[in-house]
């Protein structure tokens, strides 16, 4: 299971990133390494980009080495790390935590109505085989 969510950035303070938002993501542990993370991230960018919105700004602390990871895998150099805030987060079992703060771009992104249209078809496709 996976909760997440996409906002208007707090982070973002000027009128340069006006299109900015953050998410927010939390993966069960019991659903790790099952590409929960992977396709949520998916959902959460296209939702962005069916908002309107052009780039997204997230943290993550730094003890969250599967989110890093993950993050590095999906996108490259593509994600920015733009800020630190040290002891940032408190973390149970882990206690005061940094936090990373990252920039992505979203223009290579689908809108989420495309994406799910794709989700359907290949699902259409699939069942015919």
């Amino acid at each position: 299971m996976a909760l997440l969510s996409v906002n208007d950035s707090s982070y973002a303070r000027s009128k340069k990133c006006a299109g900015c938002c953050e998410f927010n993501l939390v993966v069960s542990g019991e659903f790790y390494g099952r590409g929960t993370g992977r396709e949520a991230i998916k959902i959460e960018m296209s939702i962005a980009v069916e908002l309107g919105y052009t780039t997204m700004i997230n943290d993550y602390v730094t003890s969250n080495d599967r989110m890093r990871l993950l993050l590095r895998r999906m996108f490259g150099r593509k994600v920015v790390t733009i800020g630190y805030l040290p002891r940032g987060m408190y973390t149970t079992g882990v206690g005061w935590d940094d936090q990373v703060i990252s920039f992505l771009n979203l223009e290579d992104t689908l809108p989420f109505t495309e994406l799910a249209e794709q989700s359907r078809m290949r699902r259409v496709h699939t069942s015919k085989i």
